[in-house]
């Protein structure tokens, strides 16, 4: 698992020259993309061996190395922000640092936080696993129905149903306000 927030170790000359070699750099003004392994949301990845390993000891942002290869080492509890909104970009004069409430705000002020209707799970319902499709279920569609309908005709309190069914209390409340498994007629 990639420890992508750590605190970045002391780099050598090779590793420093090792980074800028996986960067695309251009004019000043332009985003320089990493060339290398990203993550799944396209942040720059470079692993970093220490002690003579031959293994990875650990992963760490590319932009965040980029920051602290040109700057300094990042404060504890910040975070390195892009003013151009591109994860892959490494270009020191497009990296600000920031708390984790900056960093929430700057998505929000530049439409990267979905809210309402542009939310994923509102414009592509049927991307959503729910229910029986979702890894993590414990009821099935049926399941549901029984529990509604005892519940309704007074045939079981929430106790006893998530006794029988083995779930949590709170799963079968909310099966019954339908917070839950709504999909179910």
């Amino acid at each position: 698992m990639a420890r992508t927030h750590l605190t970045i170790p002391p780099l050598t000359p090779q590793d420093v020259l090792r980074f800028w070699k996986k960067v695309h750099i251009r004019d000043l003004n332009e985003c320089w993309p990493w060339k290398a392994s990203r993550t799944l949301r396209s942040y720059g990845l470079l692993g970093i061996r220490r002690g003579g390993n031959r293994r990875v000891n650990s992963m760490f942002l590319a932009h965040r190395v980029a920051w602290t290869i040109s700057n300094n080492p990042i404060p504890p509890g910040l975070c390195v922000l892009h003013r151009c909104d591109n994860p892959p970009c490494c270009n020191p004069a497009h990296l600000f640092l920031g708390t984790p409430a900056d960093n929430t705000q700057d998505a929000n002020q530049k439409g990267r936080l979905a809210h309402g209707d542009k939310s994923a799970a509102r414009k592509h319902p049927e991307r959503v696993p729910r229910g029986e499709g979702h890894t993590m279920h414990k009821l099935t569609d049926e399941q549901v129905r029984e529990i509604r309908l005892r519940h309704d005709a007074g045939a079981g309190s929430t106790y006893s149903l998530a006794i029988e069914y083995r779930v949590a209390r709170a799963t079968i409340s909310q099966v019954i306000r339908r917070k839950t498994w709504a999909h179910v007629a």
